[in-house]
């Protein structure tokens, strides 16, 4: 009989249907394809001639088939006899615990590098007919002792990569538990750089030449290699050893080294230094002429009504955010990074906040869409905005550098090559945001200042540099972000973005001025009582005084301030519908 499965057989039931107990023999196939016998019994004469499950008696055999043979003896009985079906009981697996021994031995196997006087056990019986407690004898246990035999010692080669000038420690796995004493005897060590070992005993790295043998003990052993800056890639050499151990000796380990250089600002060519540098040069000294005349003109009406002390502060907040590039030739680090931020962050706010309280002031003055309205902002209340947003950028840059991660990231330049480059955090995002809104709210203010009188009203060249700021923001800004990874690309784009902020926004605002005054032009009120620039004569009936025709020159002290002084009356009946900054002094 064939079954489907081959099972480790654990019971044959035979269905006897006519005559039963003809049943005698039963054999199973082993794996040698042999037949063997597994029961041999006499005919059951005596057996009740009624239906019968015969469950054939057999020990149990430790391997699995699935072929049985059973033999019947036919002449026992009178007639013939019948059977129904053959039920086979078995299991997948042999039950745990017992193994078959066919030569009377036991292997016994430790694992890898043990050894020691009764490490192990092995309790046991015998039985000859499985399963079958009643012929199982008595157990034993056999302690067993692994004797120690001396192995090659053992160490993987491995590929280490470290940073110029920077230290590369690595530990390394020395596999040898039978011997306590093992020498690396080394065949080579790097040609660059130096390459040493720790030594317990001294608590110090020692150099390590070729030819040079240490004795160490089994377990980590560690080493140490500092390369140069002048030297990085895959080709600086290797360490290679053998070990050894009581004459037996391991096959050559080989230690490789891959050194990565961090070229920083070798990055930017030096052309490109010497042209970003000449563009400074050209940018300070024109800001700084500036500044000159700004100081040297201030009592002129061109430049009072403008607020000589903000554009002197814009001044010089340009300088700084123009000669801030040169702190990008630095190689980045933490404190560099913070350092970055830090100026142009702060050298921006105070370039524009000048330029943005300005705005505000005549935008408070001459927000009426038809007339103007007479309140009082003096040039300290003005200052003191333009501190409050300073205050305000200082804030964020506080919480960015001692609430925020490590400024530094390193991206990978090719395979032997990184570069640092200054991570833009979610501080630095807030920081540049606050810039952003105070942009904003700037084009509003100079919105609202269009109704100023021609004298006070800068709004189009102030619209103008808020314009231009909010275009080098907008569109510059995410390509720097985009280009940090290339630092002279980044570089160039950033430097020219900065010069053009400052060296255009300032010439917006001056050129004009500089042009009036260059012609003798000063503040008058034309037949509209419109204060204007200009040389020509006006009418007494301007200001609301004599009839006589007289030349008028007025000078504007703040802008639009709120000093009560006049020199008489009529000046100050004159110019009662703007706040009475305005001294106006008269000649016959």
């Amino acid at each position: 009989l064939v079954y489907n499965r081959s099972v480790y057989i654990t019971g044959v039931t035979v269905f006897e249907a006519l005559n039963p107990g003809s049943t005698v023999r039963v054999s199973f196939m082993n794996p040698e394809g042999i037949w063997e016998v597994v029961s041999d019994e006499d005919p059951r004469l005596n057996s009740p001639l009624v239906y019968t499950e015969y469950e054939v008696p057999f020990c149990n055999v430790l391997y699995p088939t699935n072929e049985i043979f059973i033999e019947f003896d036919t002449c026992a009985f009178d007639g013939w006899e019948e059977f129904d079906a053959v039920k086979l009981v078995g299991t997948s697996q042999l039950k745990s615990g017992i193994v078959t021994n066919s030569d009377n031995k036991i292997i016994y196997v430790p694992n890898s590098n043990v050894f020691g006087d009764d490490i192990d056990s092995l309790t046991y019986s015998v039985i000859d007919c499985a399963y079958d407690s009643s012929r199982e004898s008595l157990e034993n246990t056999i302690l067993l002792s692994v004797l120690p035999v001396n192995d090659v010692p053992t160490m993987d080669s491995i590929s280490l990569k470290g940073l110029v000038n920077t230290p590369t420690v690595a530990d390394v796995y020395i596999g040898n538990v039978d011997l306590q004493q093992i020498i690396l005897n080394f065949k080579a060590v790097p040609i660059v750089g130096k390459f040493s070992y720790w030594n317990q005993e001294q608590s110090q790295y020692i150099l390590v030449h070729a030819g040079d043998q240490i004795a160490t003990n089994p377990g980590n052993f560690t080493i140490q290699y500092v390369v140069p800056s002048e030297k990085c890639g895959t080709d600086i050499g290797a360490a290679v050893f053998v070990l050894s151990s009581n004459g037996l000796e391991s096959e050559d380990v080989i230690i490789s080294f891959t050194i990565v250089c961090r070229p920083g600002t070798n990055l930017i060519s030096f052309s490109v230094i010497v042209g970003m540098s000449i563009l400074t040069a050209l940018s300070v000294l024109f800001v700084i002429g500036i500044l000159a005349y700004v100081i040297i003109y201030r009592e002129k009406d061109q430049i009072r009504t403008a607020q000589p002390n903000f554009l002197i502060a814009m001044c010089i907040s340009g300088i700084v955010m123009v000669i801030s590039h040169y702190i990008y030739l630095f190689e980045a680090n933490t404190m560099i990074c913070i350092m970055r931020f830090w100026l142009i962050s702060l050298s921006f706010v105070s370039f524009y906040a000048p330029l943005f309280v300005k705005t505000w002031r005549i935008s408070a003055v001459f927000g009426s869409a038809k007339r103007l309205k007479h309140k009082e902002i003096t040039e300290a209340q003005t200052w003191r905005w333009a501190i409050i947003f300073l205050v305000g950028d200082v804030i964020l840059l506080l919480v960015y550098t001692f609430l925020s991660q490590s400024p530094v990231t390193f991206e990978p330049i090719d395979e032997t090559r990184e570069n640092a480059v200054c991570f833009i955090s979610y501080f630095i995002i807030a920081v540049i945001i606050y810039k952003v809104i105070l942009l904003v709210i700037g084009i509003v203010y100079v919105t609202k200042a269009r109704n100023a009188d021609s004298a006070y009203n800068e709004f189009k060249s102030q619209g103008m540099v808020i314009y231009n700021v909010a275009f080098v923001t907008v569109f510059v800004l995410p390509m720097l972000s985009f280009l940090a990874h290339n630092l002279q690309t980044f570089y160039v784009l950033y430097c020219t973005s900065i010069f053009w902020i400052v060296v255009v926004s300032i010439a917006i605002l001056m050129i004009p001025k500089i042009l009036s005054i260059n012609k003798g032009e000063f503040l008058v009120k034309n037949q509209n009582g419109t204060l204007v620039f200009g040389t020509h004569e006006v009418s007494s009936s301007a200001f609301g005084s004599r009839g006589t025709k007289e030349k008028k020159k007025v000078i504007e002290t703040s802008s639009v301030s709120s000093s009560s002084e006049c020199t008489s009356s009529s000046e100050c009946t004159s110019s009662s519908e703007y706040t009475s900054s305005s001294e106006y002094y008269s000649s016959s």
